[in-house]
């Protein structure tokens, strides 16, 4: 499935912006720390994933 890889690659182009928070150095991502912040609806986190038109929608 096509899709799959362009929402990963955006996601994680979106997650680097935050520095280490979500990605190692490597540029693997720290799934635990992400889905944490997604439970507790993390307000800047969620603005970025959803201003972004792809994850958006």
């Amino acid at each position: 499935m096509e899709i799959e890889p362009k929402i990963m690659s955006q996601g994680k182009s979106i997650l680097g912006e935050f520095g280490n928070k979500y990605l190692t150095s490597k540029g693997s991502l720290k799934r635990n720390n992400v889905i944490n912040d997604l439970d507790k609806f993390d307000r800047e986190l969620m603005t970025k994933l959803f201003k972004d038109p792809l994850i958006h929608n």
